[in-house]
């Protein structure tokens, strides 16, 4: 039989490989999730890349180029190049394009991307899903806010945004002019915002995104900490054994109350 001393030491090995695997666990389905979410992004990055590559430019502006596809995509804008269907080009409203220049001309699709890049290492984070939502409406709201200080009626822009809604493949990489919340920016453009409320807006943006980085900062520690936890019970205990206690080529030396000097292996 064990004596209570061996019996601790058995119930503390035994904790110490139940939170190493849990701990092996955690790791490896946060580098899976990892993986994933990296080959996703990389998947949409190349399509997007082979639709601007075989579309032909048609026109070079001011940090912008136009290139048009034969491809049904709806338009968008991606690092400096706004792609339009080739079909639609012709006959293509002019508030479309301002629509996409705007987006160039805000560091639009620079934002999404870093925040992209930002989401890979916190896929678990709900909080990051939510802030990715908002800050692509908050983009395509500060679009559709420089469209109409260059028109004086709103309702013919609405409209074509409700009649686009459908049209085309849309990428959640990419600034589209009819993604993301079409109702909740036609809501928007009927509204009268003041200033501050909208600075509160912008303003929590950054907010959520420092809590959800100091909370997987927390949970990181608390998953480190029980390791060190784990690794410190791995020694034995001893109970009212007199020190000295000492260890040599991991052999633990003791001595009892009654003087005796006993020997573990660990």
């Amino acid at each position: 039989t064990l004596t209570a001393t061996e019996n601790a030491a058995v119930q503390a090995s035994a904790q110490r490989d139940i939170t190493d695997i849990l701990l092996t666990g955690l790791l490896a389905a946060y580098l899976a999730g990892l993986i994933v979410m990296l080959t996703l992004r990389i998947i949409s990055i190349l399509k997007v890349a082979a639709i601007v590559k075989s579309g032909k430019t048609v026109e070079r502006g001011d940090g912008y180029r136009i290139v048009v596809t034969d491809k049904n995509v709806s338009p968008f804008s991606w690092l400096g190049t706004i792609v339009v269907r080739q079909k639609d080009y012709a006959g293509i409203d002019s508030n479309v394009l301002r629509h996409e220049k705007a987006h160039i001309a805000h560091g639009h699709p620079l934002e999404l991307m870093l925040l992209d890049f930002m989401s890979l290492f916190q896929w678990f984070n709900p909080a990051v899903w939510v802030l990715r939502r908002d800050l692509c409406l908050v983009h395509e709201q500060q679009a559709d806010a420089d469209v109409l200080k260059s028109v004086s009626d709103a309702r013919p822009y609405q409209y074509m945004l409700l009649t686009q809604s459908q049209s085309g493949l849309a990428f959640n990489i990419v600034a589209c002019f009819n993604g993301n919340g079409v109702e909740s920016r036609i809501d928007m453009m009927n509204r009268k915002r003041s200033g501050r409320r909208q600075m509160l807006r912008f303003l929590y943006i950054p907010l959520v995104m420092c809590i959800s980085l100091v909370l997987t900062a927390n949970v990181a520690y608390d998953m480190n900490t029980a390791s060190e936890s784990a690794d410190a019970s791995e020694e034995p205990v001893y109970g009212d054994y007199i020190n000295p206690i000492f260890n040599v080529d991991d052999f633990w030396y003791y001595i009892e109350n009654d003087g005796a000097v006993l020997c573990r292996h660990v």
